[in-house]
């Protein structure tokens, strides 16, 4: 393999340039996070990235860092690794840039690739097999390039698009040959396609169609060629082809919930997948998940297969709904630009500045680990601490960050609302501890920072600018720092005395610059006498020897003393020839235009110090970028220039890199050149045209911001608008000595070591120096107490407002309030010469009015300037119309506006916010802010509310079949009992029902049944061995209930009840119901709320008319100063909201007042409402007014009730005083009448006065029981919200556990199904089997009645007992009772052998033989019975057999159900086990949810540990003011204070129940031991009694008997009665069977001769139709042409005897199938006949019936 050596393919060194080795990399500090993709994990512990210019390998356990250094000298812009990790692509940025690659681990450069870009790369990737290798260029080109890496050429070459593009990517499947590509506002689609002139890239540009054009960071493409791509809205787009397939849109409900109507259409919701721009987008094939990261901080998982399938109609809608399986949060502050798959966890670049690690399985942002922390944009600049090891960077982002250097770490830092702009450090004379620190920031403030305790501390803080300040320096003396901004201005501020640590900056004055342009530089000499600053192409020196000060004390403005300053290049010295040709050429030059030459723009400029210290430095744009040159002011030309170290030969002017800033190091030995393509020269002061360069920062984000050197020349620190903080070990000596060498000519040899190329450092904590260079330990603590001192000043107040007025604006605003001041004297001294002139004029028409008629002047004539007054009132009509047409577009702007907000905030209103103020008591209550319920929310009430109508008589899971085993099990033996139980009272009653007298054997036999129901009823009565006592079960069970069992639901044991288990619809509908009743709870409330308001309007309006009434007696009385005190209600306008847009003249009369008051400007104008707050109440006041006389007659209704003044009442006088002449003489009955009527005046006063008194008190008293009631609802209303607020978490951790719950219940609602079932067969099982227990035992009764009754006929004495018995016993073949017994004949012998006898038949084929004939001498009448008895007996037992049968299959069905029941039983067990495990797995899920809870202080009870008098440990209450220092969560518990109360003397209680049970416990053992004596003592009676009953039975019967049998042998008069009349009935029965079988045999014959009878006549029929059809055969075939002239009749009587026969031949063939089907059916053994009869007309009767069928089975008619 081949392989290049760095140093061959290093660009050489440029003119004056130094040797690279005499410095060296210490790290690079931070990370860009404008680069896309920027972070690859290698291993566990090791990450690659790229910073500037090189590629940095971080050891996250060491954290030590590995640099491999660009070669192309701009930047690094695109890395990748090859799929098998072997080689990795390392793309530069530069003027034609190459890629390298580099073998892994060893870092070898083995192949290059050329020319496939111009100016740098974007993004790189390695085809599936690594064959081949993609690129993607930067501005101008975006060349998309296919690169054979391994033959180091092109293999396909195109423009990619004409924007930038951020991503390539191979298709991941193996020789596909598809790429993809995206970036700013596109995706594209590549295909390399062959054609007949060779291998093309064929690229479709994706088509948003109806989705907005976004631009595309981040996409994946699936394993189907569908691609699933970001976008900068959030939104993740799916693609097929080149079309957008759909757009996945998420929600923060579910699916379910994820429409919202519009109109009468529903369409999706549009929440995005992301709240921001998606910046990663990977497919987990193991997981089978989408994962995507976005700007918001999140990242989340997604369903491939549901993303694999999503489908929508492009004609409704382009959105997909789907729900993320999973969420990582990140935290709200954090961007995400790029995440890597760490194992277990994600590594996450944050694009505010930080590296994290966040597990996999984490739930909080808190949970993530911060790894390092660094700037998130351009960094501004950097200074060094003059007297230690640490340094200060400010970046855009508003950060400042102090470093310790040495050991490569952040110390302090500090963040502000806006970005940094500048940074410098005072000088030494200023702060000699080297801690302080200025940074200007782009709204114009300026901040000192001091540095101590590892802490930024903010000292002082001034406002100079109105925009960014630009630069910030300081007299090295330390009286003065200079700021320049983007708004042109240079303002000097006086610095605090450094001995007063609590001084102040004070602001002196400021200059401006030509056209305001943004000041570029400031220096001050080294003497401290003169500030140079720089803006365009100019620089000022601002003489500061004799002192600065304004010009006056209105205005901080200066008017220095200056010197200006304009580059102009020298001009070429000519030699004499050259002299004369340009003296002849002179009068043609003076007749040319003389061209102007605009100078040069100054880019930064700086005054030199030591002997020049006149002189400055200054770097220039244009055609004069890329030098430094010299210059003094007075000095029209430039007295020298410099190498600025960028390239400058074959380069465009435009391109050539321009100087950013010119400073010196601490020590002044060293300036340091920075410049916009990312390189950083280091120049001696006594040698500025050699210098050391350094290029690590990236030129495209804009290059290098600022540099600076450590205070001992050991470091150099560079900064960049890539975010980074690059310090390199310098070698000051070195440097130095390079520099006189190269002056003196000396030609150095540079010999480039490995470790420039690929440089380790030391690890983040280590000080260790790279190899040739001294260790430089960190600073010390030492000084830090002096630092600490300085920052111990009172922190100064920062000015945070962006609107703050500068120091100038502020002086600018007093003089203009002075100026205004002295216009407003003017103003009012020109208003006094009106006023004054004004006053003439009226003077003068009210002499002219004085004046006789004849020589007054008239009006016309009094006019001074008619034509004027004519223009005036023009100009006012013109006014006033414009002013009209502007009122009308604004009267009508602001009511859309109005109708806007009102829709938006208003009518959404449920009641609208009021407040209710009581009438004296001061009190007020607001209402309940209440929105209307949402359609959605209420559809989802009416759905919960049905839900729940339906569910009211329904049962709760457990209750069903709980007993249903047992139950099945018991129920046959009580059914058994029962039935052999016999209704004992039945035995003393007749036939009917009356009662009869019973005899003696007859009484005892009811004796014995009631003893043995009685006994019967004990035994099942009797429980079992292991039965628990009822008494017991129901104690425990009430016990549970009531006692008291309080288990934790965070212990490991708890399990749910089965009352508090919920799933997701029953948690919904909690919620639904919990809104509702908010709702209500608001909404009633708000009524009773209004209607005490009505009820307070009425009461003022009621109080004003007393009040006035009450006026009107005081009047009438002489006391008119009472009614001043009388009390005035008052309504206010926050308790009439609904009127604010109404308005009385009074209000509009007061805002006029306003308006005037505020010069005019209506804006400013505000209206008092003096008025009545509510139109209803304003047109109350008029109707009041209008009918003051009806509220007169109110107010004297109580005057008239009462019977006092009823009988002098008078309607029309009274209340009236009568009126006399002013000092008339009155009579008596006058006076009285006076008396009398200023009584009853006097008394309706004070009874007004009581009724107003009462009715405000009545409101009063309304609005504080409102008050009270309402502080209740807030508080109860708080907690619902609460609640409502864990109900939805609830919700939403539910509704993942919803497709398990639904398959548990499903299994559930089966397993009771089957047990339903089966518990229904089983019961059915029990009856039938009871029925046939119950018929076999009465079966087998009539057996032993049959033996009884041959034991009678032939009793054992007979002589042929034995002959005989064995005849009657004796098992025959039988043949099954038919009954067509006629028809056996017809029947073949092979179904006879096997159907006409009894299944037992073949049994007793080898049973020994028994005669079956009459034994000789027997009685032929006694053998004929026996014969008879015996087939009797047969019967008998056929029938016992068939239910034996029965009763086994039976019993069989029964254990098989019994079994299955079993079964059943345990899977519903398992079932309810795995359902109550699923529920305490939700209930643990549950409890990870945080609940609110609010206590008093008081209710929090913590307990100690302490020893009673007897020694036992116990718990004892502390005080709750006294907590303990912590408190574990798993310590505490909320419970009721009266239920632990409870328990506590439920402790009490229980000892005193041990006690009682235990000596209850010896009572019962007493009781037992008493109850087994008496037990045995009744056994011995028991066995006593059956003794002496045996000993009676021997005596009276000489054996053992049975009592039941003998019952059964003993006669019983009505049974034999009974079996008499049954045998008559039955002989009958049979005499009638037989005859009419007799009957059936006659009418079957019969019916056979009409068939053969039929059968002979349709034979006949058939012949001679046959013989009809062949004679018209003959007829047509000898007839010819010939016709008959009317054959018509004879042709229609022919057809229609054709279609009779026909018919008639059918009916009889469907007979004679009919008969055939008969006949089968005979065949059978024991079938009836169900057939129909025949048709009367073919037996000449309708009495045909269908034979030998049994009564009732006849079924129909023809």
């Amino acid at each position: 393999m081949t392989s290049y050596t760095p140093s061959q393919l290093l660009a050489p060194r440029a003119d004056h340039e130094l040797p690279r080795s005499i410095s060296s990399l210490y790290t690079v500090s931070g990370m860009d996070v404008g680069k896309r993709q920027n972070l690859v994990q290698i291993d566990e512990k090791t990450l690659i990235y790229s910073a500037g210019n090189t590629l940095v390998t971080f050891n996250m356990e060491t954290k030590k860092r590995k640099f491999l250094l660009g070669l192309d000298g701009g930047a690094i812009g695109a890395f990748t690794f090859s799929p098998d990790r072997s080689v990795i692509a390392v793309a530069c940025n530069g003027m034609k840039p190459c890629i390298y690659i580099y073998s892994f681990p060893s870092m070898i450069v083995t192949k290059v690739l050329k020319l496939g870009t111009e100016r740098g790369y974007s993004s790189l990737d390695f085809s599936p097999d690594g064959t081949l290798l993609s690129s993607v260029g930067q501005n101008p080109d975006f060349l998309l390039t296919v690169w054979d890496w391994k033959e180091e050429r092109i293999t396909l070459h195109t423009k990619a698009f004409g924007q930038d593009v951020y991503k390539v990517a191979f298709s991941k499947e193996e020789n596909a040959g598809r790429l993809t590509t995206s970036g700013t506002g596109h995706i594209r689609f590549w295909n390399m396609a062959k054609t007949f002139t060779g291998l093309k890239l064929q690229g479709e540009i994706g088509k948003f169609g109806k989705i907005d054009l976004s631009d595309i960071e981040a996409f994946v493409e699936l394993p189907d060629s569908k691609v699933v791509s970001g976008s900068e809205s959030g939104h993740l787009l799916l693609w097929e082809g080149n079309f957008v397939k759909c757009r996945l849109v998420t929600s923060k409900e579910s699916p379910e919930l994820m429409y919202k109507k519009a109109g009468e259409d529903l369409i999706f919701g549009d929440v995005p997948a992301h709240a921001g721009g998606v910046c990663s987008i990977t497919h987990d094939r193991e997981l089978d998940m989408i994962i995507t990261a976005g700007v918001d901080g999140n990242i989340k998982f997604w369903s491939f297969a549901e993303i694999d399938v999503a489908e929508v109609d492009s004609d409704i809608t382009m959105d997909y709904p789907i729900m993320p399986s999973k969420t990582i949060p990140l935290g709200a502050g954090v961007s995400i630009k790029h995440i890597v798959d760490s194992g277990d966890s994600y590594l996450v670049e944050d694009a505010n500045g930080a590296l994290f690690r966040q597990s996999k399985t984490a739930t909080s942002p808190d949970d993530k680990e911060t790894l390092w922390i660094f700037h998130s944009g351009p960094i501004v600049g950097v200074v060094t601490s003059s007297v230690e090891h640490y340094c200060a960077t400010a970046g855009s982002d508003g950060q400042v960050f102090i470093w310790d250097y040495i050991t490569k770490t952040v110390v302090a830092s500090n963040k502000s609302n806006h970005g940094c702009t500048s940074i410098t450090a005072p000088p030494t004379t200023l702060d000699e501890t080297g801690r302080t620190y200025t940074v200007g920031f782009e709204d114009g403030v300026m901040r000192c920072f001091t540095f101590s305790d590892d802490a930024l501390t903010l000292k002082q803080v001034i406002k100079p600018h109105n925009g960014p300040i630009t630069a910030i320096s300081y007299s090295p003396d330390g009286k003065y720092v200079a700021t320049g901004g983007h708004d042109g201005i240079c303002f000097v501020i006086k610095c605090p005395d450094p001995i007063d640590s609590a001084g102040a900056y004070t602001p002196i004055g400021f200059v401006t610059s030509e056209d305001e342009a943004p000041i570029t530089a400031l220096s001050w000499k080294e003497d401290s006498k003169a500030l140079m600053y720089s803006y365009a192409n100019t620089m000022v020196e601002m003489d500061v020897s004799d002192g600065i000060s304004a010009i006056s004390a209105n205005s901080f403005e200066m008017e220095p003393k200056t010197t200006v300053y304009h580059y102009k290049d020298r001009p070429v010295i000519k030699d004499a020839s050259e002299e004369d040709g340009l003296e002849e050429k002179k009068g043609d030059e003076q007749s040319e235009d003389h061209v102007e030459i605009t100078p040069p723009p100054i880019c930064h400029a700086c005054y030199k110090v030591g002997e020049d210290k006149d002189n400055f430095l200054v770097g220039l744009g244009a055609e004069k970028a890329g030098k430094i040159f010299e210059g003094k002011f007075g000095d029209e030309y430039s007295l020298g220039e410099y190498h600025s170290g960028v390239a400058i030969h074959n380069v465009e002017i435009d391109d050539v890199a321009k100087v950013t800033k010119i400073s010196y190091s601490s020590s002044k030995k060293f300036i340091i050149i920075t410049c916009d393509d990312g390189s950083v020269t280091v120049r001696p002061n006594s040698e500025l045209g050699f210098f050391t360069k350094y290029s690590i920062h990236d030129s495209s984000s804009g290059g290098s911001s600022g540099a600076a050197i450590s205070f001992d020349d050991e470091f150099l620190l560079t900064t960049g608008f890539d975010g980074l903080l690059v310090t390199h070990r310098l070698n000051p000596e070195g440097v130095t000595e390079a520099a006189v060498k190269a002056k003196a000519g000396e030609k150095i040899n540079e010999t480039l070591p490995d470790s420039i190329f690929n440089f380790e450092d030391s690890g983040e904590g280590s000080s260790v120096p790279p190899e040739g260079f001294k260790e430089v330990f960190s600073s010390s603590k030492e000084g830090q107490e002096k630092a600490a001192n300085a920052a111990a000043a009172a922190a100064v107040e920062d000015i945070t407002d962006d609107a703050a007025y500068s120091i100038q604006d502020e002086k600018l605003r007093k003089e203009e309030d002075a100026r205004k001041l002295a216009a407003e004297k003017k103003k009012d001294g020109v208003r006094e010469v009106i006023a004054n002139m004004q006053k003439e004029y009226s003077d003068l028409v009210k002499k002219n009015s004085n004046l006789p008629i004849e020589l007054q002047l008239t009006e016309e004539e009094l006019r001074v300037d008619p034509e004027y007054d004519q223009i005036l009132a023009e100009q006012g009509r013109q006014m006033i119309e414009e002013v009209q047409l502007e009122c009308a577009h604004e009267s009508e702007k602001s009511s859309i506006r109005l109708g806007k907000l009102q829709k938006e905030y208003i009518e959404v209103l449920e009641c609208e916010p009021f407040c209710v103020h009581g009438m004296k008591n001061g009190l007020a209550v607001p209402s309940f802010p209440t929105r209307k319920l949402s359609p959605e929310l209420q559809d989802l009430l009416d759905i919960v509310h049905s839900v729940m109508e339906g569910e009211g008589g329904g049962s709760t899971r457990g209750k069903m079949y709980s007993e249903g085993s047992g139950r099945s099990r018991r129920s046959h033996r009580a059914s058994r009992v029962t039935k052999q139980r016999i209704n004992i009272t039945d035995l003393g009653l007749d036939e009917d029902g009356n009662e009869k007298k019973l005899t003696r054997p007859e009484r005892r036999k009811m004796m014995r049944l009631e003893r043995q129901h009685a006994l019967d009823e004990l035994i099942e009565k009797k429980p079992s061995d292991d039965a628990d006592d009822p008494r017991d079960v129901k104690a425990i069970e009430f016990a549970k209930k009531n006692l008291g069992d309080y288990k934790i639901k965070t212990s490991e044991g708890y399990e749910v009840p089965e009352e508090q288990q919920v799933n997701a619809d029953k948690k919904m509908r909690q919620l639904v119901l919990l809104i509702e009743s908010i709702h209500n709870i608001k909404v009633k409330f708000n009524k009773r709320l209004t209607a005490t308001r009505d009820a307070k309007c009425d009461t003022y309006q009621s109080v004003k008319a007393f009040n006035e009434r009450i006026k009107n007696i005081d009047k009438q009385l002489g006391q008119p100063e009472l009614s001043d005190k009388l009390w005035l209600p008052e309504l206010m306008s926050s308790e009439y909201p609904e009127d604010r847009s109404f308005f009385t003249q009074t209000d509009v009369d007061a805002f006029l007042k306003s308006a005037e008051g505020a010069d005019g400007d209506v804006s400013k104008a505000v209206c008092p409402m003096t008025a009545l707050p509510s139109k209803t109440l304003q047109v109350m006041e008029k109707d009041t007014k209008a009918n003051a006389e009806l509220w007169d007659k109110e107010a004297l209704k109580l005057a008239r009730s009462l019977p006092i003044l009823c009988a002098t009442f008078d309607s029309e006088t009274f209340g009236e005083m009568p009126v006399y002449e002013e000092g008339a003489t009155l009579s008596q009955m006058e006076e009285d009448e006076l008396s009398e009527i200023s009584k009853k005046l006097t008394f309706q006063r004070a009874t007004l006065v009581d009724k107003i008194e009462a009715d405000v008190k009545a409101v009063d008293d309304q609005i504080s029981m409102l008050r009270k009631d309402r502080l209740v609802f807030a508080g109860e209303l708080k907690a619902a919200e609460l609640r409502m607020i864990l109900l939805s978490k609830e919700l939403k951790l539910l509704q993942d556990f919803e497709a398990k719950d639904k398959m548990l219940t499903s299994k559930l609602e089966k397993c009771q199904r089957d047990k339903a079932e089966v518990v229904a067969s089983i019961s059915d099982c029990h009856g039938r089997l009871e029925t046939k227990s119950g018929d076999l035992e009465e079966w087998v009764a009539k057996e032993h009645e049959i033996m009884e009754e041959f034991k009678k006929i032939v009793p054992e004495s007979n002589g042929f007992y034995e002959q005989l018995l064995k005849i009657f016993k004796r098992k025959i073949k039988r043949k099954k009772v038919k009954n067509n017994d006629d028809d056996d004949d017809e029947m073949d012998s092979e179904e006879e052998s096997d159907d006409d006898y009894d299944s037992d038949s073949d049994d007793d084929d080898d049973e020994e033989e028994v005669d079956d004939s009459c034994p000789p001498g027997c009685d032929i009448s006694l053998y004929e019975t026996i014969i008879a008895l015996r087939e009797k007996r047969l019967d008998q037992e056929e029938t016992l057999n068939e239910f034996q049968k029965e009763l086994d299959e039976l019993k069989k069905a029964h254990d098989r159900h019994i079994g299955r029941e079993r079964q059943i039983d345990k899977d519903l067990k398992s079932t309810e086990v795995e359902i109550l495990r699923f529920q305490t797995e939700k209930q643990k899920e549950l409890n990870e949810l945080l609940v609110t809870v609010p206590l008093k202080i008081g209710q929090i009870k913590l307990w100690k540990k302490e020893t009673d008098s007897e020694g036992n440990d116990i718990e004892v209450p502390e005080n709750p003011k006294i907590l303990r220092e912590s408190i574990k969560i798993d310590e505490g518990a909320i419970f009721s204070e009266t239920t632990l109360e409870k328990l506590k003397s439920r402790i009490g209680e229980l000892k005193d129940e041990i006690v009682v049970d235990k000596s209850n416990f010896g009572g019962l053992h007493k009781e037992k031991k008493a109850l087994e004596k008496d037990k045995l003592s009744r056994e011995k009676e028991i066995s006593k009694k059956e003794k002496e009953c045996e000993e009676i039975q021997m005596l009276k019967f000489g054996q053992i008997i049975d009592i039941g049998e003998l019952d059964k042998i003993s006669v019983n008069n009505d049974e034999a009665e009974l079996k008499n009349k049954s045998k008559t009935l039955e002989v009958s029965n049979e005499k009638e069977v037989f005859s009419m079988h007799a009957k059936h045999r006659k009418l079957k014959e019969k019916l056979m001769n009409l068939t053969n009878i039929n059968t002979d006549k349709l034979n006949g029929i058939a012949g001679l139709n046959a013989r009809q059809f062949f004679l018209e055969k003959e007829l047509n075939g000898k007839g010819g042409g010939m016709q008959v002239a009317d054959d018509g009749p004879t042709v229609r009587q022919e057809t229609e005897e054709r279609n009779r026969l026909v018919a008639l031949v059918k009916l009889q063939a469907k007979e004679v199938d009919a008969l055939k089907a008969e006949i089968n059916l005979l065949r059978r053994k024991g079938g009836h006949i169900y057939a129909p009869p025949p048709p009367p007309e073919l037996i000449g009767g309708d009495d045909v019936m269908a034979m030998d069928a049994p009564e009732g089975s006849i079924e129909g008619e023809v």
